[in-house]
């Protein structure tokens, strides 16, 4: 959206840089682990450590089309969490490829694979009981989600109870994680 045209006040952007002459606001950083359907926790053949990603299913969100997501393709790739995870050995297989970051998770909640994901943005599934962080890895990333504007529109009153609205809200999720 283009914020300095009027084409929208406020913008939520994730992985991608703010222009220039726009104000920036993180909401949060982007932590990402490892979530499935508790199911593929349960039993002997359950997963318990990162090493039995080795037979089960990862899920793969396709960012191939998104051109600007150069950050964002590089942390949602397996390869390069498992590395910063510490289990670059784990092999990757070619899993299940998803364009569409909601099938992936949707896969992951009928118990199809493991997806890599951020806890605040998947919290509510997670206290729903549907997906789980089956390990106590996570990996930080340099990209978040940020609320980005304008100067001129932060001095209209209802975009600054907007900004202290969903600055307050995205404080409350971090806590909640």
């Amino acid at each position: 959206a283009d914020l300095e045209h009027g084409a929208a006040d406020l913008a939520i952007r994730f992985g991608a840089p703010a222009p220039p002459g726009l104000v920036c606001h993180r909401l949060f950083d982007e932590m990402l682990c490892i979530f499935c359907s508790p199911a593929l926790t349960e039993g002997d053949r359950g997963l318990k450590s990162l090493d039995d990603l080795a037979r089960t299913t990862l899920l793969h969100w396709d960012l191939t089309e998104f051109h600007w997501a150069v950050a964002t393709k590089r942390w949602m790739e397996w390869r390069y969490w498992l590395a910063e995870a510490g289990a670059a050995h784990v092999p990757r297989g070619s899993g299940l490829r998803f364009s569409d970051y909601n099938l992936a998770v949707q896969a992951a909640v009928a118990g199809q694979g493991v997806v890599l994901g951020s806890l605040p943005v998947l919290q509510s599934l997670v206290e729903a009981g549907l997906l789980v962080c089956p390990f106590p890895e996570r990996v930080e990333t340099d990209i978040g989600y940020d609320l980005v504007t304008t100067e001129a529109t932060l001095q209209r009153p209802e975009a600054q109870r907007f900004l202290e609205w969903i600055t307050s809200e995205a404080d409350a999720q971090m806590v909640r994680a």
